[in-house]
């Protein structure tokens, strides 16, 4: 069993670096569209008062939409393995999975989490469902739109919804802690600090409508938690722990990390 988890790790690392490779790829592809565009317009400028060489513009302009068209073909590549990727942990993890869901409201039986009520046009990919270290678990892929028009957004991040029946604890919400947020502070929005641990007060918001409550529950050692997790946002509604990371679809070795880890914070809210 032992030589099989391994196995299965390997694999999923071998994946993920695979993945990350194509993300670098990518990135500087997206870098060449971008220069050669810039390149295009510094050309024109500087060509203005002199000899127009058409033949080097267009050069620029066919580097420049290669490597955007190749940036686009690498995203496709990508998201296929991925969604392989994902198959393939469900398999092995005994999850069920649908490439598909029609309602995110019905998946997560009809809690609305803070995460899941923003945008419209809310589309679940890569959906999953069954049990993990003992607890049941949902994950999914949401996409959505914010705005309207020209002022259209699109946003996708990956939850990781765990039950959590046996813990008598509040509601709240936790994030990282970012200018929006502060304004927010500025302008009234409640958010509980704690002066004991100002290293935490300082990196994340941290909401509930039961303060008392959730100042015992976070305890020095949940806190901890927090801040060796930078960058994850968690909702507690209706005995479901929700986690995600803003604007972040999560690799497999990344989903798998990330599950470990929530099941470990559930531990620390039952002491």
């Amino acid at each position: 069993m032992l030589n099989m988890e391994l196995c299965y790790n390997h694999a999923y690392k071998t994946q993920w670096e695979g993945e990350m490779n194509i993300k670098m790829i990518r990135k500087i592809l997206l870098w060449v569209f971008i220069l050669c565009m810039v390149g295009v317009v510094v050309y024109v400028l500087i060509s203005a008062s002199s000899d127009f060489n058409t033949t080097i513009m267009v050069l620029i302009m066919v580097v420049g939409f290669a490597a955007i068209i190749a940036h686009g073909i690498l995203g496709i590549v990508a998201n296929n393995q991925r969604k392989a990727a994902l198959r393939q942990m469900a398999l092995e993890r005994g999850l069920a999975y649908n490439q598909e869901v029609s309602d995110i409201t019905s998946l997560l039986g009809g809690i609305l989490f803070e995460m899941t009520s923003v945008g419209h046009y809310k589309r679940v990919r890569n959906a999953m469902a069954g049990q993990w270290h003992g607890s049941a678990v949902k994950i999914f892929d949401l996409h959505y739109i914010t705005g309207t028009g020209k002022n259209q957004s699109s946003h996708q991040q990956t939850g990781i919804a765990l039950a959590a029946d046996e813990l008598s604890v509040p509601e709240f919400v936790v994030k990282p802690e970012h200018l929006f947020s502060k304004l927010a502070n500025a302008l009234g929005q409640k958010e509980i600090d704690f002066e004991e641990d100002p290293d935490f007060s300082k990196q994340f918001q941290l909401m509930s409508m039961d303060e008392a409550a959730v100042r015992l529950l976070f305890s020095p050692i949940v806190r901890e938690w927090f801040k060796h997790h930078r960058g994850i946002c968690a909702e507690l509604r209706s005995s479901q722990l929700l986690l995600y990371k803003q604007e972040k679809i999560l690799e497999v070795e990344e989903l798998l990390q990330l599950l470990d880890d929530g099941a470990v914070l559930i531990r620390q809210f039952k002491r």
